[in-house]
């Protein structure tokens, strides 16, 4: 899916390319999810820039010592 987060830093960095980041207001949101409803190439684009992001950063198989480091950390 394509995201619509507002702007601000910890979306601006987790959101990247994968989505519209929008002011912290109705009009903006408005404008962000018409320009996704009204343009399913930009959409398209987004989706599978966040399906590459979350291939490459957040794949188990791929950091799965990572998740096991920060497990463990938990006990």
């Amino acid at each position: 899916a394509a995201v619509i987060a507002t702007d601000c830093n910890v979306y601006r960095e987790t959101v990247g390319k994968c989505g519209i980041l929008a002011q912290h207001s109705e009009a903006s949101y408005y404008e962000a999810l018409k320009e996704l409803v009204e343009n399913p190439q930009r959409r398209r684009e987004l989706q599978r820039e966040g399906l590459n992001r979350v291939r490459r950063k957040h794949l188990i198989q791929q950091h799965w010592q990572a998740w096991l480091s920060a497990y463990g950390g938990l006990q």
